[in-house]
């Protein structure tokens, strides 16, 4: 929960910008927020 809802604000952690993507198949589209300095992103 340190970057749920944090898109574009500074991670709690480290203070790097939250960054989000949309994933699903397009019905069922839900965003995923990552910190790209303490996490792995999402995968393309």
């Amino acid at each position: 929960l340190y970057v749920y809802g944090r898109a574009s604000r500074p991670c709690l952690r480290c203070g790097t910008s939250i960054r989000v993507a949309e994933q699903g198949d397009g019905s069922r589209s839900r965003p995923t927020y990552w910190c790209p300095t303490c996490q792995k992103g999402p995968t393309s």
